[in-house]
């Protein structure tokens, strides 16, 4: 075993253990089952990382750093000792490739995605903290948020995931704490609660993918959805279309559960992308004495489609009995619309 601890000067006057900073490859080997533990210290990695069939990666309270230029392999095909505690990809060029045997590798505390591409390689990557990301996540596998309380995914906005998995059955089980985007399929899992707040924020979902937005485990319902913070001015979700397939804005506010699915009849000449969100009021274009209608309403804008049809997109929405106003007079209600200055 090979134990950071009391790396100090050269007279030894200093017994303070030093983080681990490696310029090139760091590999444990499998022969005579060796361990390296890190004693909760940084370990900085230049290049690739590998842990051998028999050798064992003993992380503890420490954060692990990969952060050279070009290509990094991060091979396990030994043992991480309780998984990583925090992980951090800082990359000024290149990419980090989730490498050998293991097919799951699981993060205690935080991952951080500074700068650079994360590849998972196919590989399930298990968060049970934050993430905090201002890079690129790709790949055939996932980040899966899977902590017991709520998870927070912060950054400036122009953070990318590539699949993204939340299966935390906090209420919410994530929080988003500004812009994010989803290029893979973000998947709503399990068969307790699977809310992901994004609040005021936009959530892109780049995919052209009809099931970019996706569940598994029980449907989609009060317990299993995308909440805004029900005001107009929200970012909502954003879709990218390619096709004529319907997709369903699985979203809501609070409990109330109020999809909308969007499906083009006719191909225009160019697609684009689709905005919703839900807004928990009356229309404020509504007459203030008419108060024969719902308390809620839907804001729908659409940006980069050419050549669309008047009628060549169909809207449905699906709203909270609680929302009728007064109560049973929905079958008196006609749908109307108000763009952009008149109903």
């Amino acid at each position: 075993t090979v134990r950071l601890a009391a790396i100090g000067s050269v007279v030894n006057t200093d017994q303070t253990a030093r983080p681990l900073t490696v310029l090139h490859d760091f590999t444990i080997d499998g022969t005579n089952s060796p361990v390296f533990n890190a004693n909760g210290l940084s370990v900085a990695l230049g290049n690739d990382f590998t842990i051998n069939s028999g050798g064992t990666y003993t992380p503890s309270a420490n954060t692990t750093t990969f952060n050279g230029t070009g290509t990094q392999n991060f091979a396990n095909n030994g043992t991480i000792t309780s998984g990583l505690y925090n992980l951090t990809i800082n990359k000024t060029s290149g990419v980090l490739l989730f490498a050998g045997s293991a097919s799951t590798y699981t993060i205690a505390q935080m991952l951080t995605l500074t700068s650079g591409i994360l590849n998972d390689g196919g590989k399930t990557i298990q968060v049970a903290g934050n993430i905090h990301n201002l890079a690129t996540h790709t790949g055939t596998g996932n980040i899966t948020l899977n902590g017991a309380t709520t998870q927070t995914i912060s950054g400036d906005g122009g953070g990318t995931f590539g699949n993204l998995i939340l299966n935390n059955p906090g209420t919410p089980g994530a929080t988003a704490t500004s812009d994010i985007t989803v290029s893979g399929i973000l998947t709503l899992a399990g068969t307790g609660n699977s809310l992901f707040d994004i609040n005021q924020n936009l959530l892109s979902l780049s995919s052209t993918s009809s099931t970019a937005l996706t569940t598994t485990g029980n449907p989609f319902g009060t317990a299993k959805m995308i909440r805004t913070s029900g005001l107009q001015s929200d970012g909502g979700v954003q879709k990218t279309f390619s096709d004529l397939s319907a997709f369903t804005f699985a979203f809501g506010v609070g409990s109330n559960y109020t999809p909308t699915t969007s499906q083009l009849t006719s191909a225009p000449t160019t697609y684009g992308t689709i905005t919703a969100r839900p807004v928990n009021s009356r229309h404020q274009f509504i007459v203030a004495t008419n108060t024969n209608n719902l308390t809620w309403y839907w804001k729908v804008n659409s940006a980069g489609f050419t050549g669309i049809g008047a009628t060549a997109v169909s809207q449905t929405f699906q709203y909270m009995e609680s929302s009728v106003s007064p109560g049973g007079d929905d079958v008196n209600y006609v749908p109307a619309r108000y763009s952009p200055t008149s109903w």
